[in-house]
């Protein structure tokens, strides 16, 4: 039993018998008032909403007991918000007296409180949710590694539903025409998977020239990491023409002498230096552990009579940090002498070949070759192979052959030619030494380089043994290592198979997010055997396997299983990572959290808060903002949002992903941090760029690179009111619209609800009438008589933030150039004058109204679903819980990640109902 089972049962027992005795007394206490309340209902009520032709498709007349009430307490619930904000009766009909809507109000609270507590931490009815669109694609991103990956680009939009969120089962529908998307992006996404060695991989190309490019690619990065490249003049000197095709011996993978020289003479100034403050500084700079230790101790050692070294020996001891380059310099010049290079093209020695160069890179002598270098005197034998070979173990003018595909001869002997022994040597750990010999191997794998060396090898020695009878000496010997490696690697194919199916079935069970059951698993080999069957070839059936898993249930669809009863049944280990995962970064869970769940973990509060804290600090919750963030405040996809004037806002196109990408910043910061909801409403802080920073009038901001910038309050900023993406869309095309802002302001962040705008009422001009400011044009609309009621409720918070324009920048006068006003009264007799007096309001009297507000939609958006009235038990539980802890938001998100909502489903026995 589970610690949060143990917990529930402890407190059902101690509160059974308490419960016994009160749930009668409160049967009779509402008994009691219903005779009270039902009388103001049928006055006043149940006229117009009854029978069929009752108003708003709500009908009345079945509540006429306790009992009825309790079958549908969502209408109790509309009921309850209608009286109390007094938006029902409508004007026009006769009116309650204030002591019958207060007994009604009353009434309908006490009973919606009962009925919330006799079914809190109800699961709910979670209806069958597939994955959204940005649930898909950061699940398919995560799944193959490639980030480029945008397969829904083709899908329809998601709706919305429940709190207002795209990953609510309602909305989350499947249609044929939808499933041959998914089919198509499977099919698609399948083709970017690649066959290494020892499993399957995924690249951002389909086609195996893309997929060989990417690996050199990678390749090549791993190269870079500890090497140079050539300067313009000596990189111009390793190239040649010849027969009109320009020719390259390789400026890239050289020893970069200099910065490791910098590091050991600023060693050098240091006391008490060992090995791990070698290991330390190299690692700040990006410099190799072992070859840093190398140059040390090889600079700092006694002479050794070997007169090259102990030359430059006597030059470090005598110089500072700001002879580095010089000393570099030296060696260069030293190195130049010491090594010349080969065309990679005519290298052979490993394949077979007797004569030609043996590598790329080869010693030469200077004394041999007649060059004049400041000496000392040594017997002839020492100058010819002591002092150089030292020189060169420690300095070789380059470590590898980082062009790897050779370009410097017409006719090549090599596709690929691999030479980084000085690499290994001199930089590389054991590990750095399996990475750069797994990423050979795949690379050669992918490119299925023996085969091809195979057939390039067949028509180069037929063109040698017609027209260059000369070179068939060269060339004959090197069959038999060719064949013989490409025989190798054909049976190298075949065993790799079982090891790709393998790699297949583990793919699987990270798609459905769970272990595979052997039935499944069972079935996945079979399908592969029988599309072999078809004459399918190895990598045909291997990407048909990932194409069919793609468009599984178990991938498409985030399944979970009730078990048999009536009662809630507490979700396996899997299903909780699945929807803590998809809570906190919109896609599937990550190795550490399927651990997790497989050594039993998630069972307890405490390891899922931990698993939680982990998750917030990932870069993957930047989602968490971008999906539950943008969609709460109505901006997603305002970056693409072309809703304005051009000719009234020409700058506005340019600053919309600015704009919206401070709004992810903002909310990421929020999530990550862990900082106090309220700072949702008054933080002091933002995130800018230079062009974004112009735009709202904020010096000090240069670049583009995005930083956090404080003390943003005195210019309107750091608080989601302030933003240009929510200033921005709560307007019209030409102008403010306070009625659009007072309204987002009322609905999204008071959790307010208005009824539908008359139809007949006519909309507001685009542009103000040369008569009138912006104000009095709202006030016109405003007094028809149909409309009066809402915008007394919604028009003051729109007043307020009448000092920004359409496009959210800060303004003294409105678009005709008539002075603001911004003071408006709210219908509690609050007197507003700006949008600081609007985060006063918002953040005092209304606190405990915004916090539950956004409590019950990040609830919502965790669950998935539209919140149920026993959901209002938790989010007063919430309310508690972030008063005492400075209204962290990770006390929010803990306390819905292990509450029986979230980690709970309903036994498939439930009878279902209007909770």
């Amino acid at each position: 039993m589970s610690t949060l089972d143990r917990r529930l049962l402890l407190f059902a027992a101690f509160g059974l018998l308490a419960l016994i005795g009160a749930s009668v007394a409160a049967a009779d206490e509402l008994a009691d008032g219903l005779a009270s309340a039902r009388p103001v209902l049928s006055r006043y009520c149940v006229d117009c909403h009854s029978g069929d032709a009752a108003e708003g498709d709500v009908d009345l007349a079945g509540l006429t007991d306790l009992a009825s009430f309790r079958r549908q307490p969502r209408l109790v619930q509309r009921i309850e918000e209608l009286v109390v904000s007094e938006q029902m009766p409508p004007p026009d009909a006769d009116q309650p007296k204030a002591v019958e809507r207060e007994a009604l109000g009353g009434w309908l609270r006490t009973f919606l409180t009962a009925e919330a507590q006799s079914h809190a931490g109800d699961p709910g009815r979670v209806v069958l949710r597939r994955l959204n669109n940005a649930e898909y694609t950061y699940t398919i991103r995560d799944l193959t590694g490639v980030v480029a990956l945008d397969p829904a680009q083709e899908f329809p939009a998601d709706g919305g539903a429940g709190e207002g969120f795209t990953n609510t089962g309602q909305s989350l529908v499947m249609s044929p025409a939808l499933f041959a998307k998914y089919l198509a992006a499977a099919k698609e996404i399948a083709a970017h998977a690649v066959l290494l060695p020892d499993g399957i991989a995924f690249s951002t190309g389909t086609t195996r020239p893309d997929k060989v490019a990417e690996w050199l690619g990678k390749l090549k990065a791993f190269y870079a990491r500890f090497t140079r490249p050539l300067g313009a003049a000596a990189r111009a000197e390793q190239v040649t023409v010849k027969q009109g095709i320009r020719l390259d011996l390789g400026s890239d993978g050289f020893l970069p002498v200099e910065p490791y020289l910098q590091a050991t003479l600023d060693l050098k100034a240091k006391a008490d230096i060992d090995a791990a403050a070698i290991a330390a500084l190299a690692n700040d700079r990006g410099l190799s552990p072992k070859y840093l230790t190398t140059l040390w101790r090889t600079l700092s050692a006694a002479d050794t009579g070997s007169s090259l070294l102990d030359h430059f020996r006597g030059r470090w001891r005598e110089a500072t940090a700001a002879d580095a380059d010089a000393i570099a310099a030296e060696i260069s010049r030293w190195q130049d002498a010491l090594w010349k290079f080969n065309a990679v093209g005519q290298v052979g020695r490993h394949l077979g070949r007797q004569d030609g160069p043996a590598s790329w890179q080869e010693p030469v002598s200077p004394v041999e070759q007649g060059q004049e270098f400041p000496l000392p005197i040594l017997p002839a034998w020492e100058r010819h192979s002591r002092p150089f070979s030292e020189f060169r173990e420690l300095f070789p003018k380059a470590v590898c052959y980082a062009r790897i595909v050779p370009v410097d001869e017409v006719v090549t002997l090599n596709l690929f030619y691999r030479e980084d022994d000085q690499l290994s040597r001199l930089m590389l750990d054991a590990s750095g030494l399996a990475e750069l010999d797994q990423l050979w191997d795949e690379l050669l794998f992918v490119a299925r380089e023996p085969l091809a060396l195979e057939a390039a090898f067949e028509q180069l020695e037929g063109y040698v043994t017609q027209d260059r009878q000369d070179l068939v000496s060269s060339f004959t010997p090197m069959r038999p290592t060719i064949t013989g490696r490409a025989s190798a690697f054909r049976q190298r194919l075949s065993e790799s198979e079982p090891l790709h199916l393998d790699a297949v079935v583990a793919f699987a069970g990270r798609a459905f997010r769970r272990p595979l059951t052997t039935s499944e698993e069972n079935r996945l080999r079979s399908l592969y055997e029988a599309l072999r069957g078809d004459s399918l070839s190895h990598e045909e059936a291997i990407r048909t396997l990932v194409a069919h898993l793609l468009v599984a249930p178990a991938f498409l669809y985030k399944l979970e299983t009730p078990g048999a009863g009536s009662e809630p049944q507490r979700l396996s280990a899997s299903e909780v990572a699945t929807r803590l995962s998809y809570f906190l970064w919109s896609s599937l869970p990550d190795a550490d959290l399927l651990a997790a769940a497989e050594r039993g973990q998630l069972d307890d509060p405490v390891m899922i808060r931990s698993q939680v804290r982990r998750m917030l600090a990932a870069p993957k919750s930047r989602r968490l903002a971008e999906q539950f963030g943008l969609q709460w405040l109505h901006v997603s996809g305002f970056s693409s949002l072309d809703e304005k004037n051009a000719d009234t806002f020409p700058t506005f196109a340019g600053l919309r992903a600015d704009m919206e990408e401070e709004t992810v910043r903002f909310l990421d910061d929020f999530f990550r941090n862990d900082r106090s909801i309220l700072s949702l409403i008054d933080a002091d802080h933002t995130f800018l760029n230079e062009r974004l920073a112009a735009h709202y009038e904020i010096e000090g901001v240069t670049g583009n690179a995005w930083r956090r910038v404080e003390g943003v309050r005195r210019h309107g900023r750091g608080s989601i009111l302030g933003l240009a993406t929510t200033l921005s869309t709560q307007s019209g095309a030409s102008r403010t619209s306070p009625i659009l802002r007072g309204n987002w302001l009322y609905e999204t962040i008071l959790g307010e609800k208005l009824p539908r705008p008359p139809k007949d009422v006519p909309l507001l001009a685009e542009t103000v009438p040369a008569d009138l400011t912006e104000r009095q044009l709202i006030a016109l609309h405003s007094e028809h008589d149909a409309c009066g009621r809402c915008h007394r409720r919604i028009d003051p918070y729109g007043f307020a933030l009448e000092t920004f324009d359409a496009i959210g920048r800060h303004r003294t006068v409105d678009a005709g150039g008539e002075p603001l006003d911004t003071r408006a009264t709210l219908p509690d007799g609050t007197t507003l004058d700006g949008h600081q007096s609007l985060r006063d309001y918002l953040i005092g009297p209304r606190r405990e109204q915004v916090v539950r507000v956004f409590c019950r939609k990040l609830l919502g958006y965790a669950l998935g679903r539209g919140l149920q009235l026993s959901d209002e038990p938790l989010l007063t539980e919430m309310l508690g819980q972030l008063a005492a802890n400075d209204y962290r938001i990770s006390v929010a998100i803990e306390a819905i990640v292990t509450s029986p909502q979230f980690t709970s489903v309903r036994g498939r026995d439930t009878a279902e109902d209007d909770s």
